[in-house]
């Protein structure tokens, strides 16, 4: 079946020429001269062509530039979702760095950090709560409390809080009530007969 657009010689069943795209009209005879590799229709003049072009199966549809950037898309956007995914597994799975409790021996001030954004700050006057949210790439967050908020960095095994000081990681075994008790001087009495 020969293209009425370009002159293409195609498959007999396909939708649209291989060559230019456009869709195929069924045609009564077929216009090829016995021995002739390439003829076109009589109302288009003869074009020079290089070489033969391959022939492929027919199409169902014209060669499209929208698909091949609906499936960059596609990819991109199932790219993202695995990386949204792992960095949430990480973050729910207590993968965290800042789990746990941090301490400032100069100011006596205690940060327990929990792996849902809430954060406890302790100190001999009492304790504030509030919310973190924490950038594990740059290694950056913020603390909110009291409608107040505090940049902080992670510098190897330390925080530093703007406004606040460096705070210590403590180790697991860490009891915010005791170092508070040593800060102040007052140690708690232990219970006798135990």
């Amino acid at each position: 079946m020969y293209c009425t657009n370009c002159g293409w010689k195609n498959i007999e069943d396909s939708l649209f020429c291989e060559k230019c795209g456009e869709p195929l009209r069924p045609q009564t005879a077929d216009p090829q001269p016995a021995g002739s590799p390439y003829a076109p229709p009589a109302q288009y003049p003869l074009q020079a062509q290089s070489a033969p072009e391959p022939v492929y199966m027919a199409q169902t549809q014209p060669p499209s530039a929208k698909k091949k950037k609906t499936g960059l898309i596609a990819g991109l956007i199932l790219g993202g979702a695995a990386v949204v995914a792992t960095v949430m597994i990480a973050v729910l799975s207590g993968d965290s760095p800042l789990e746990g409790a941090w301490y400032n021996g100069e100011t006596g001030v205690v940060l327990e950090f929990e792996k849902n954004g809430f954060v406890v700050s302790r100190t001999t006057e009492g304790q504030d709560e509030g919310n973190y949210t924490y950038n594990g790439s740059l290694e950056t967050g913020t603390i909110t409390a009291d409608g107040d908020e505090y940049e902080f960095y992670l510098d190897g095994d330390k925080i530093v809080v703007k406004g606040a000081g460096r705070f210590q990681k403590a180790d697991d075994d860490f009891d915010a009530e005791d170092f508070l008790d040593e800060f102040t001087g007052r140690v708690s009495p232990k219970p006798s007969g135990t």
